[in-house]
């Protein structure tokens, strides 16, 4: 895939693996949640509007 070659999409993927480490042992698992989730959404978006402007070109 073309957006996995982005610095910043690879930088998001770090990001999310290391607040989920963080976060591991935490036990407030509301505030656990939202805050993986949230970090895992910024590399998902960056893939998601990667592919929407590359299936805009066809």
């Amino acid at each position: 895939m073309v957006f996995e070659r982005l610095d910043v999409w690879q930088r998001a993927v770090t990001l999310s693996c290391a607040i989920y480490q963080q976060l591991q042992t935490s036990k407030d698992y509301g505030f656990k949640d939202q805050i993986t989730r949230s970090a895992l959404s910024i590399a998902s978006n960056i893939a998601d509007k990667n592919a929407g402007a590359i299936f805009e070109q066809l």
